[in-house]
């Protein structure tokens, strides 16, 4: 460095044209002239330079006036003449900013909190927004192939009466009239590994199991077992949670930058939605609405209460208590039983 207000900085000079580097200095002399050496080939003057941002310790890229590059590590020399001949040093404050560690962690922090808040937040409140512009033909198709699915790996044919499922179907029809749906239907089968279940499917197909027919008591109870199901279909619940399952695996994909993991995630519903289990506040509020639709049927609402105390009552005879698949992964019985009642009051 120095002699008479010149500065010398070490670095690889890289001709145009040519990805070869090799060890030379920059000479800047205190006017701002440069030279190259060894050669001494004058190379114009600093402000014709095209001098990058800092960042932190990383080496910079000097661009020539003849296209050719300077690479050097002596950032403190190149930030020493840009303050000598432009007057400032771009990306100054930047820097300065990386290296104060109170400044980091908070914007860590933040960063992470940011994440936190896109995957427990924005991913439910951006499934909410998706859903209902799903084509029919995607929530059509998913539901079909999710049934036919669990049929080839889990369900088995329906022993129940055929008047029976059919009575149980116009329930469901009457029920989703009420709430403004259209389409769907009722399909009986037997649980196996299910047991006693009921669920719905997106496009409105609920499935109902013989083993929950047999433990669900009168017809007022299974209505109001429909009423809750037809409650997830209206608020498009069984949609929102398949899609809020898919978009937290396509951010995980594109945050970790696995890439090949971030296709279409719609062609992953039929998966997401054989696995399927509601958010408590879901299921809250499938009860709410299943009660009000009881209601509106002239049908006592307090009759799914009923049916979640002879479900769960069901589960204590067992040697070894084991909750039926329709209370598992749900709100606390007692408390939905407590809740519906009051609602029925």
């Amino acid at each position: 460095m120095s002699e008479a207000g010149s500065l010398r900085i070490a670095g690889c000079h890289y001709p145009a044209g040519s990805a070869a580097g090799q060890a030379a200095e920059l000479h800047v002399s205190a006017d701002g002239a440069l030279r190259l050496e060894p050669g001494g080939r004058a190379l114009g003057h600093w402000r014709g330079l095209r001098v990058p941002e800092r960042l932190g310790r990383a080496p910079r890229v000097l661009g020539l006036g003849d296209g050719g590059g300077f690479e050097t590590g002596d950032n403190a020399a190149v930030d020493a003449c840009e303050r000598r001949f432009r007057g400032r040093v771009a990306g100054g404050r930047l820097h300065a900013l990386e290296g104060r560690w109170t400044i980091a962690w908070l914007a860590l922090a933040g960063l992470g909190f940011s994440i936190f808040a896109g995957f427990v937040w924005g991913i439910p409140a951006l499934a909410a927004r998706v859903a209902p512009w799903l084509p029919a033909s995607v929530v059509v198709g998913s539901s079909e192939e999710t049934l036919a699915s669990l049929d080839r790996h889990v369900l088995r044919p329906s022993r129940l009466p055929a008047a029976r499922c059919e009575a149980l179907e116009a329930t469901r029809a009457r029920l989703a009239a009420r709430a403004g749906l259209s389409g769907g239907r009722l399909e009986c089968r037997r649980g196996g590994a299910f047991g006693a279940n009921a669920f719905a499917l997106p496009s409105g197909l609920v499935v109902i199991t013989d083993e929950f027919v047999e433990l669900g008591g009168d017809d007022d109870e299974l209505a109001g077992v429909l009423a809750h199901e037809v409650a997830h279909v209206e608020y498009r619940h069984g949609l929102r949670q398949a899609l809020q399952g898919s978009l937290l695996t396509l951010g995980a994909a594109l945050l970790t930058g696995d890439l090949a993991n971030a296709g279409s995630f719609i062609a992953h519903l039929p998966v997401v939605l054989a696995g399927l289990h509601y958010s408590r506040d879901f299921e809250r509020e499938a009860d709410a609405r299943g009660a009000a639709l009881m209601r509106a049927e002239g049908r006592d609402p307090r009759a799914l209460a009923r049916a979640l105390a002879r479900l769960e009552g069901a589960a204590r005879q067992k040697e070894r208590p084991a909750a039926p698949a329709w209370l598992s992964d749900h709100p606390d019985t007692q408390e939905r039983i407590a809740r519906i009642e009051a609602l029925a009051r």
